[in-house]
């Protein structure tokens, strides 16, 4: 009744202030003092009413009043408000500290149980509170170094949530972190906090991105920093490692899998929008900072092992990831990682195979192998970009500084091959490489071969 009383006040306050003559705007007048410090005392007691409940009655009742809070407070708190109030801010991390312990949610009803309460209830309610549900406030983007990114992270729900997942997905050694007796069920408890990570960062799907009015990112999103997103990327490489050591299948279903794919979709919402009107719009550049965050970290960690030992597991997992976050992370996202992997791939077949005494036939191949997994991601890439875009084309194509070293390293790795007389793992790798050129390459580009007469070819 006192939310519902909050709620019914503001919109007559609004509607007062809109009558004024010098009133640009309802939404710009700032709360005073004593209002936002009444409602953050009132917002601590009703978290404060959470702490040691063990009746689900109770629990389902509460985390509902919370959302409910968190819905009606938020807005008062953000925008114009927090700009002049400071030192008034919504008591985000008492929200969080008060339902923290009861994440994830392990009930099971009673037999013969009269209430009707489940675990998938308690859990909804739960997830309603650590995502902020509803709460349509106004978020900020938090720029890299900038001197109020550690309070950010302190009052920021997403994070404070977002690391709890985590905790889960890739749990430290040293965290008191307990996994399930089964490694069945403990690959299922780390899908279930993916699912969780996507509910509270994935709010957009790619599809309904492409028709947001402004583009702008996921209100959640807004609320993130640059050191999390790092750390988050960070996370989520050591996760899809761990997973593809121990993944038994590698189907859809898989939590290799499943990485990748929140991977790919987090950067596609992040990635910067291909327009000057975008660029020079301030949410669409500090967006553009938590993109680069993102993907540069990916791309620090996982180079190497290109370049290195592209045919270890180590090298095969980052060939897999990045893959990924080439074919769905979105265009920037494709060029940045092509612009990373594909001078480490090419300069190990690149080398002359007489002149090597290191040469290693299974190496070859998963560098061959990676760069045909890169083109393919460029195809794939190209065909999303022209469906969301009626269908118009790239220019410059991604792979045009790439195709011809690519197509005549392939030659001569073939003609080498077959001159040889024998059919290698390397011959193989290298024609299922051939053809994902010619398939998603500019076929425009290949006349100059004919013009130059390269007998390679």
């Amino acid at each position: 009744a006192g939310l519902d009383g909050l709620k019914v006040d503001k919109i007559k306050f609004d509607q007062l202030m809109s009558q004024l003559p010098q009133s640009s705007g309802q939404n710009d007048t700032p709360l005073p003092n004593s209002i936002l410090k009444s409602m953050q005392k009132f917002a601590k007691l009703t978290s404060s009413c959470l702490h040691g409940e063990t009746d689900p009655r109770c629990l389902l009742q509460l985390l509902r009043l919370l959302n409910k809070m968190q819905q009606i407070m938020l807005p008062l708190f953000s925008g114009a408000s927090s700009i002049h109030n400071q030192t008034i801010r919504f008591p985000t991390v008492e929200v969080f500290d008060a339902v923290a312990p009861y994440y994830p949610v392990h009930f099971t009803p009673p037999k013969n149980d009269p209430h009707g309460i489940t675990r998938e209830m308690l859990q909804d309610a739960l997830m309603a509170v650590l995502c902020e549900r509803g709460a349509m406030y106004e978020g900020h983007l938090s720029k890299g170094g900038s001197s109020g990114e550690d309070d950010a992270e302190n009052d920021s729900m997403a994070i404070l949530s977002a690391r709890m997942f985590l905790e889960r997905l890739d749990p430290s050694k040293y965290d008191d972190y307990d996994p399930p007796s089964s490694q069945e069920s403990e690959e299922e408890d780390k899908l279930a906090a993916l699912h969780d990570l996507s509910n509270l960062l994935l709010p957009l799907t790619a599809k309904s991105k492409a028709k947001h009015s402004d583009g702008t990112v996921p209100r959640t999103c807004a609320s993130l920093t640059t050191s999390f997103v790092s750390e988050l990327s960070s996370s989520l490489v050591r996760a899809h490692e761990e997973a593809v050591s121990s993944d038994r299948t590698a189907d859809i279903h898989s939590l290799a899998s499943n990485v990748r794919k929140f991977a790919s979709s987090f950067a596609y919402n992040l990635a910067p929008a291909c327009s000057a009107k975008a660029n020079d719009d301030s949410k669409h550049r500090d967006a553009s900072l938590l993109w680069e965050a993102f993907v540069h970290d990916a791309n620090r960690r996982l180079a190497t092992n290109l370049s290195a030992s592209p045919q270890s597991m180590h090298g095969r997992s980052s060939t897999a990831y990045l893959a990924a976050l080439a074919a769905e992370g979105g265009l920037p996202t494709l060029r940045k990682v092509l612009d990373v992997g594909m001078p480490r791939l090419l300069d190990l077949i690149s080398s002359n195979k007489d002149d090597s005494q290191s040469f290693d036939d299974e190496k070859m191949a998963a560098a061959v192998r990676g760069i045909a997994a890169f083109m393919s991601s460029c195809y794939v890439a190209l065909q999303l970009w022209g469906r969301d875009n009626q269908g118009v084309k790239i220019y410059p194509h991604p792979l045009s500084k790439f195709i011809s070293p690519v197509i005549l390293r392939i030659a001569d790795l073939l003609n080498e091959t077959r001159l040889g007389g024998n059919i290698s793992q390397l011959t193989q790798a290298a024609a299922g490489a051939f053809e994902s050129a010619l398939t998603a390459g500019d076929l425009s580009s290949l006349g100059m071969f004919c013009d130059s007469g390269d007998s390679s070819l």
